[in-house]
């Protein structure tokens, strides 16, 4: 008997939800597996800081690293105001970490190696970023296309460019995660 590890991949239906316009929707392993990494991190950090000791133990020191860890990153990326997006990039950051790993358990469903979970990651995160940038600067956000020193010749081009690379993002991340994904965990073919 040969084992085919590829099927760990496959999105597979359940049951029924509802349906919209002709659509069913329908619960999947892919929304298991995400009920699940929701039910782990959340297992972790609340049971983990219920008791509040002083001196932590095993989880709650794992819990507190984790938020260490997200805080410090995203102050010295972002800096003190940046903080007020902490809560955002902590659970993205704890959602991938836990659907990774449990990605790396043999024959378990992957979330993140599904384009779909990567692109709407990145969307988000894109969204979030222009939504602020013009909550935050109104049109003047727009300035982020026009570098400073530029010769008006080349400006039209130049503007290009920055608007082409910036549309880009979403789609470079979201490939970026999903293809770290499938190699960190690439199938093995058991032969």
């Amino acid at each position: 008997m040969q084992v085919d590890p590829i099927h760990q991949f496959e999105i597979k239906d359940f049951f029924p939800v509802f349906h919209i316009g002709g659509y069913q929707i329908t619960f999947t392993n892919s929304a298991l597996y995400m009920f699940i990494v929701v039910g782990l991190v959340s297992a972790l950090l609340i049971g983990a800081t219920a008791r509040r000791a002083v001196v932590p133990g095993r989880l709650q020191s794992i819990a507190e690293i984790s938020y260490e860890f997200v805080a410090d990153t995203v102050r010295s990326s972002a800096g003190t105001e940046g903080m007020k997006f902490f809560p955002f990039v902590f659970t993205l950051f704890m959602f991938i970490l836990f659907a990774n790993l449990i990605g790396l358990i043999p024959y378990t469903f992957t979330v993140t190696s599904q384009l779909i979970i990567t692109v709407t990651f990145a969307l988000l995160v894109f969204f979030i970023v222009v939504g602020y940038g013009f909550w935050k600067n109104g049109l003047r956000f727009l300035n982020v296309f026009v570098p400073k020193g530029v010769p008006k010749l080349i400006l039209p081009a130049i503007v290009a460019i920055e608007v082409l690379s910036f549309l880009s993002r979403p789609v470079s991340r979201s490939v970026r995660l999903l293809s770290e994904r499938c190699i960190s965990s690439g199938p093995l073919t058991g032969r």
